[in-house]
C-alpha cells in the first residue's frame, strides 16, 4: 500500500509539473505582440578627420519621437533603446540589436532606425556603414553590416520587421589631405544587399522658381521628415487610413527633393511588400502641416529603459549598491584585472543572487559590450596612426595581453554563437601575435615570432579582410627576412584599407633595400594619405639619408618630432643628418634629447659613422658619453 501510495505521489507531482509547464508555454504564448524600436543617430565621430555631421542626431530624436507620440502600433508596452554618438560604437550596436531581440516571440515588431555615414565610394549596404568608433580607414574589423544582421535575427525570431535609413555620405575635414574636401554623391543602393522590399529617396531634382521662396524653410528639414510625414498620412494614396509600403514608395517618387536640404539616400524596408508601416488619424493629419522638429521633443538615451529602472527598485539595498558599484567601475573602465572592486568580479558576485537574474543578461551585455569598447579604441588608435601608439609599439612599453583577455571575457559573455564572436577572436588573436612579436623582438627571440606569425594564420582563417592582421604579418614575415611574403602581406593590407597609411610605410621600409627612388615615392604617398603620421615621416627622412639628400632627411625628422616629440628613433636620426651637414651644436643637442629618451645602445652610437663630425671634438664627445654611459 506504501508502495501504491508513492507511485499515486509522483503521479500526481507529475501531472502538476506537466501542467504548469503547459500553464507557463501558454503564457508565454498567449501575450499580445508588442513593439521594440532600436533607433541610432551618429553626428559626432571618435576620428576627428571624419567631419560632424549635424543632422544624424536630430533625425534620429525626430523619429523616436515620432513613434512615440504618433505611431499607433507603439502602445504602451512597447520598448525604446535611443543611441547617438558615443553610444552607438561597434560594441553598442551590437549589444543594441541584442537588446531588440531579446524576449521576441512571433508575431512581434521589430524597428530599427539609423542615420549616419556611409562610405561614398562603396555601394551603400549594411558593410559601408561609418559608426561612432569608426577610423576613417572603415574596414570590415571595424563594423559589421548592421541591416543583414537586423535581418537574420528577426527571421530567426519569425518577427514582423521594418528598416528606416538615412545615409550620408562620408565627409572628411580639410586637414586629411587625402581625403574628399566638398560632400561626394552618394551612391545607388545596392537592393539585393539589403532587403527584398525596400523603398527609398535617392534623387536630387531642379526646382522651379516657385520653389526657391522655400529655400529658407525647406533648409531646415531632413529626408526624414519626409519619411514622417508619408508614415503620418500624406502617403494613404487609397484613404484606407494606413500606409503600406508600396504607398510610401509612390509618395517618395512623387517628391521634389531639393539640392539644399541634404545629400543622400533615405531607404525604408520591411518582412512583406504589404505590410502596413502605420495607421492614420485626424490627429496625425491635422499635426502635419504644423510639424517641426520641436513638435516631437527629444527623448532622452533610453539606456536603462522603464522595466529595468523597476526591477532596480525592487532589489535589496546590498544587491542595489553592487548593482550601482558595476555600473561605475564600467565607466572608471575597471573591467577585469583591476584591484579591488572590478565590473567582472562585481558581476560574478551578483550571478549568485536569485533577485538579481532578471537584470543578469543586460549586465553582462554592459560589459561584453565595455570590453569590446576598450579593445577597439586601441585598435583605432593604430589604424588612425596616433603618435602616442605608434611610440607604444617601438618602444614596446604596453602590454596587449590585456586586450585579449578583454576579448576572451566578452566572447563568454556574449555566450553560445553570436555573430561578433569570429571578429573577436580574430583580434583577440591579433592581439596575442602583437605582444609575442614586441617581446620576441626585445628578447630576439626567434620562436615567439614564429608562433606570433602562426596566431596570426589562424586569425586571418577567422577574418581575412582585416587589414590590421596583414600589416601585422607582413612585419612579422619581414623580420625573418622573408622580403615576397612581407610585400604579400602589406599589398592585402592596402588592398582592404587603400587610405591606411602604416602598411605602405611599411612597405617603402621593405622596397628601401633594393629600389631607394620607389621606397621614397611609396613613403611620400604614406605622408599624403596621413600628415600627421610621425613614422611615415621619419621613414621618408631615412630614405632621404640614403640617398644622401641631408637637409630633406633634416626636414622630415623635424616633422616627424613636431608631431611625437618623444619619438626617440627620429630624434637620433635628426643628429645623424645635422652632424654630416656639420651642424655640430644642433647635433650634439638632438643626440642627447635622443639617449635621455631612450636610445641607449653604447656601442650603437659609438660606432655611428654619422657622428664622425661629432668625434672631431673629442672633448665634448667624451664628456656626453661618460654623461649617460658612464660605465661603458
Amino acid at each position: 500500500m506504501k508502495q501504491f501510495w508513492k507511485i499515486g505521489c509522483l503521479f500526481f507531482m507529475a501531472a502538476m509539473n506537466f501542467y504548469c509547464v503547459c500553464l507557463n508555454i501558454a503564457t508565454a504564448q498567449s501575450r499580445k505582440p508588442i513593439t521594440k524600436a532600436l533607433v541610432i543617430g551618429i553626428s559626432t565621430y571618435q576620428d576627428s578627420t571624419i567631419a560632424i555631421l549635424p543632422f544624424a542626431v536630430r533625425d534620429a530624436e525626430f523619429f523616436a519621437g515620432f513613434i512615440k507620440s504618433f505611431d499607433k502600433n507603439f502602445d504602451t508596452r512597447a520598448e525604446l533603446l535611443l543611441l547617438t554618438n558615443k553610444q552607438a560604437s561597434l560594441a553598442g550596436l551590437s549589444a543594441g540589436l541584442d537588446w531588440l531581440v531579446e524576449d521576441t516571440q512571433k508575431g512581434d515588431t521589430l524597428l530599427l532606425f539609423f542615420a549616419a555615414y556611409s562610405a561614398a565610394n562603396e555601394p551603400a549596404n549594411g558593410n559601408s556603414l561609418y559608426f561612432y568608433d569608426s577610423p576613417a580607414h572603415r574596414n570590415t574589423s571595424t563594423s559589421f553590416n548592421l541591416f543583414a544582421q537586423f535581418k537574420v535575427l528577426a527571421q530567426k525570431k519569425k518577427a514582423i520587421y521594418r528598416c528606416y535609413a538615412n545615409l550620408y555620405p562620408a565627409v572628411f575635414n580639410k586637414k586629411n589631405e587625402g581625403n574628399p574636401e566638398s560632400i561626394p554623391v552618394m551612391p545607388e543602393i545596392k537592393k539585393e544587399a539589403l532587403f527584398k522590399n525596400i523603398v527609398e529617396i535617392n534623387r536630387i531634382r531642379e526646382k522651379s522658381e516657385s520653389q526657391i521662396e522655400m529655400e529658407t524653410r525647406e533648409a531646415k528639414i531632413s529626408l526624414v521628415s519626409y519619411l514622417i510625414k508619408g508614415l503620418m498620412g500624406l502617403a494613404d494614396d487609397n484613404s484606407d487610413r494606413s500606409v503600406s509600403l508600396k504607398e510610401l514608395g509612390n509618395y517618395f517618387n512623387k517628391l521634389a527633393v531639393f539640392p539644399w536640404i541634404q545629400p543622400g539616400i533615405l531607404f525604408a524596408a520591411s518582412a512583406s511588400s504589404k505590410d502596413i508601416l502605420s495607421f492614420v488619424n485626424s490627429t496625425n493629419l491635422n499635426a502635419i502641416e504644423d510639424l517641426e522638429y520641436s513638435v516631437l521633443s527629444p527623448l532622452v538615451s533610453l539606456e536603462t529603459n522603464k522595466k529595468e529602472l523597476l526591477e532596480i527598485q525592487q532589489l535589496s539595498e546590498r544587491n542595489r549598491i553592487m548593482y550601482e558599484d558595476f555600473l561605475l567601475s564600467i565607466s572608471l573602465g575597471h573591467l577585469l584585472n583591476d584591484p579591488a572592486k572590478n565590473a567582472s568580479t562585481i558581476l560574478d558576485t551578483l550571478t549568485k543572487e536569485p533577485e538579481m537574474q532578471k537584470l543578469m543578461t543586460n549586465m553582462r551585455r554592459k560589459l561584453a559590450a565595455a570590453l569590446q569598447d576598450e579593445s577597439q579604441q586601441v585598435l583605432n588608435a593604430y589604424l588612425n596612426v596616433d603618435a602616442k601608439e605608434l611610440n607604444n609599439r617601438l618602444r614596446g612599453n604596453v602590454s596587449y595581453d590585456i586586450y585579449a583577455q578583454y576579448l576572451d571575457k566578452a566572447i563568454q559573455l556574449l555566450g553560445g554563437p553570436h555573430y561578433m564572436t569570429k571578429i573577436l577572436k580574430a583580434k583577440k588573436l591579433y592581439f596575442e601575435a602583437v605582444q609575442k612579436r614586441i617581446t620576441g623582438q626585445k628578447n630576439f627571440n626567434k620562436d615567439l615570432i614564429s608562433e606570433s606569425i602562426q596566431l596570426l594564420l589562424v586569425a586571418l582563417a577567422l577574418e581575412n579582410q582585416a587589414s590590421f592582421l596583414h600589416n601585422e604579418l607582413g612585419i612579422n614575415y619581414s623580420l625573418f627576412g622573408r622580403r615576397e611574403e612581407a610585400k604579400k602581406s602589406f599589398h592585402s593590407a592596402i588592398e582592404f584599407s587603400p587610405t591606411w597609411s602604416i602598411p605602405f610605410t611599411n612597405l617603402a621600409q621593405l622596397y628601401a633595400q633594393e629600389d631607394l627612388s620607389k621606397a621614397l615615392r611609396i613613403a611620400k604617398h604614406a605622408v599624403r594619405l596621413s600628415p600627421h603620421n610621425s613614422f611615415a615621416w621619419n621613414v621618408e627622412g631615412s630614405l632621404n639619408m640614403q640617398l644622401r639628400n641631408y637637409p630633406a632627411a633634416e626636414a622630415s625628422f623635424i616633422k616627424a618630432l613636431k608631431l611625437d616629440p618623444n619619438y626617440a628613433v627620429a630624434c637620433y636620426n635628426l643628429a645623424c643628418a645635422l652632424s654630416l651637414q656639420k651642424k655640430t651644436e644642433d647635433a650634439y643637442d638632438k643626440l642627447e634629447q635622443a639617449i635621455q629618451a631612450g636610445i641607449t645602445n653604447f656601442e650603437e652610437i659609438s660606432k655611428d659613422s654619422d657622428f664622425e663630425n661629432l668625434k672631431i671634438f673629442s672633448i665634448r664627445w667624451n664628456d656626453l658619453m661618460e654623461k649617460y654611459f658612464l660605465e661603458k
